[in-house]
């Protein structure tokens, strides 16, 4: 039975209050834990979370953030595999989770920033989306393929599944970081998966 579940991440797991999930959604038969890394490489926070001579969690959230994209997709995802076979191996159970997209500029002023920051070499949110986007279809493939759980936050935060970017209502102000809104949805999505025992993802033909 699942009951300490621990989320590997970034600032979307600090300011979403994790570890206060279990109260504020009345799932108080587990304990929710966070722990940080501000950089795409979970590697050295699975190391402390993994290490032998410790309790090791039920589950693990292996759940990254939109500043890291776009990236060195093939690199992300093999680092991605790694972390699923070193929890598995250690006995904790691997849940991916979607990266939570961003909002797609609008208006004239918002247009020319994009163009400035292209033509300066630097990411610009068109590319990000679609770098966010390619990430996480890949990640569905790989729950799909291995019958691992999957926390799908994009899903949640979306426009729609013809616009995958940020809903509008759902950001801080910067287009990037989450709001209230957006952290009441991620509750639910993070209830649904709990209440469903960490269940794979299925094929369809399943």
């Amino acid at each position: 039975m699942i009951r300490r579940i621990v989320l590997a991440g970034a600032s979307v797991g600090r300011d979403w209050d994790f570890p206060g999930f279990p109260e504020r959604t009345g799932l108080t038969d587990i304990q929710c834990e966070y722990c940080g890394r501000f950089d795409f490489d979970k590697k050295p926070l699975l190391d402390r979370l993994l290490q032998p001579g410790q309790p090791v969690p039920d589950a693990v959230l292996l759940k990254e953030c939109a500043a890291y994209f776009p990236g060195d997709h093939q690199g992300y995802t093999a680092m991605m595999e790694e972390w699923v076979d070193r929890c598995m191996q250690a006995g904790a159970v691997p849940v991916l989770v979607t990266v939570a997209p961003v909002v797609r500029r609008t208006g004239k002023l918002r247009w020319l920033k994009e163009l400035a920051a292209r033509l300066q070499g630097r990411r610009t949110v068109t590319g990000r989306l679609a770098a966010i986007s390619r990430f996480n279809d890949w990640l569905r493939e790989l729950a799909s393929l291995r019958g691992l759980a999957l926390l799908d936050l994009e899903e949640a935060l979306r426009v729609g599944p013809h616009d995958r970017s940020l809903r509008p209502d759902l950001h801080s102000g910067d287009g990037l970081h989450l709001n209230e809104g957006a952290y009441s949805l991620l509750d639910e999505a993070m209830g649904r998966l709990v209440r469903s025992g960490l269940a794979p993802v299925r094929t369809e033909e399943a």
